[in-house]
C-alpha cells in the first residue's frame, strides 16, 4: 500500500512564489560561470533568485561516470531546472554557446517548465558548418595539441575575440586538465556543432515567449544565424553591433536593457 501525503502551503507563501520566478544563467565553451558577472551586476530586480550554473567539469567536479556528451549535458541542465522548479516557480532562463544549444535542447524537450528563454551566440540549425577551433577540437590529436596550448596564449585568444580582459583572465586559469577534457569529449559528441538532427525535429516545441541576442562582430557563430532562428519562430533579435562572441559580457549594459523590456519590468 503507498501512502501520499499532501503537504499544506499557506496560501500567502503560495502567492508569493507564484509571483516570482527563478532566472537561470547557462555559460558555454571555454567558459564557466565567471562569464555571467558583469550581466549579473546589471540586471534589473527580481522576486526570484538568480543562478548561475556551472557545468560539469567547466570550473565544477564531474559526477561519477559523467560522459561529457552533449545529451549529458542536456540531461543535467534539465535536473538542474527541474530542482529549482519543483516548488511551481516559473523559471526564465539565458544562455550563451553552448549554453544556448543546451537551453534549446532543454526547453524543447520540457517546455512546460519554462516561462521565457533567451539564445545568446549559438543556435540548433541543419546549415550551421561550425567554426574552425570546433573542427579542430573534433580531431583527434589535432584537439589534443590544442587543448595543450599555455593559459596565456588562451587567454590572448579569448582577449582578440572580444572576451574582457579581467574576464578572460579567469577563464583562461580554469581551463585544467578536466575542463579540456570535457570540451573535447562535447565537441565530439556533436561532431564539431555540425551533429543535431536527432535535436531539430524537437526545437518545434520551444515555447512562444523567447528571444535571441547577438554580437554583430561574432567570429564563430555569424549572426545572420540568429536571425533566421529568431524569424522562424517570430520571437525579437537584437545585436550589438560593436561586440564579438561573448556579447553578454562584453556589452552587458545592451543585454541587461533587452531583457528587462522582454521580461517586462
Amino acid at each position: 500500500m503507498t501512502i501520499s501525503h499532501r503537504i499544506a502551503v499557506p496560501t500567502h507563501w503560495r502567492e508569493s512564489v507564484m509571483r516570482s520566478s527563478a532566472l537561470i544563467l547557462v555559460h558555454g565553451v571555454p567558459d564557466t560561470a565567471a562569464l555571467w558577472r558583469p550581466l549579473k551586476d546589471r540586471l534589473p530586480k527580481r522576486e526570484g533568485p538568480v543562478v548561475a550554473l556551472s557545468l560539469p567539469g567547466f570550473g565544477s567536479p564531474l559526477p561519477a561516470g559523467f560522459s561529457c556528451t552533449k545529451d549529458a549535458y542536456a540531461d543535467w541542465l534539465l535536473a538542474q531546472v527541474e530542482r529549482i522548479a519543483c516548488n511551481g516557480v516559473p523559471v526564465d532562463i539565458v544562455g550563451h554557446d553552448w549554453g544556448a544549444l543546451l537551453t534549446t535542447r532543454a526547453v524543447s524537450l520540457r517546455p512546460k517548465l519554462f516561462r521565457s528563454w533567451v539564445l545568446s551566440g549559438a543556435v540548433v540549425q541543419k546549415d550551421y558548418p561550425g567554426h574552425t577551433f570546433a573542427s579542430l577540437w573534433n580531431t583527434p590529436v589535432i584537439g589534443e595539441l590544442m587543448m595543450a596550448m599555455p593559459k596565456a596564449v588562451a587567454k590572448r585568444i579569448l582577449m582578440r575575440q572580444g572576451m574582457p580582459p579581467d574576464l578572460a583572465a579567469i577563464e583562461s586559469a580554469a581551463a585544467d586538465r578536466t575542463m579540456r577534457s570535457a570540451i573535447l569529449k562535447l565537441y565530439r559528441s556533436a561532431g564539431g556543432l555540425a551533429r543535431f538532427p536527432d535535436w531539430l525535429p524537437d526545437v518545434h516545441r520551444m515555447p512562444s515567449k523567447g528571444m535571441v541576442i547577438w554580437g554583430g562582430k561574432d567570429p564563430y557563430v555569424p549572426p545572420v544565424y540568429g536571425q533566421a532562428f529568431a524569424k522562424e519562430r517570430s520571437v525579437p533579435f537584437h545585436v550589438a553591433p560593436a561586440a564579438g562572441h561573448w556579447v553578454v559580457a562584453q556589452d552587458p549594459d545592451f543585454v541587461a536593457e533587452r531583457l528587462a523590456r522582454f521580461w517586462g519590468v
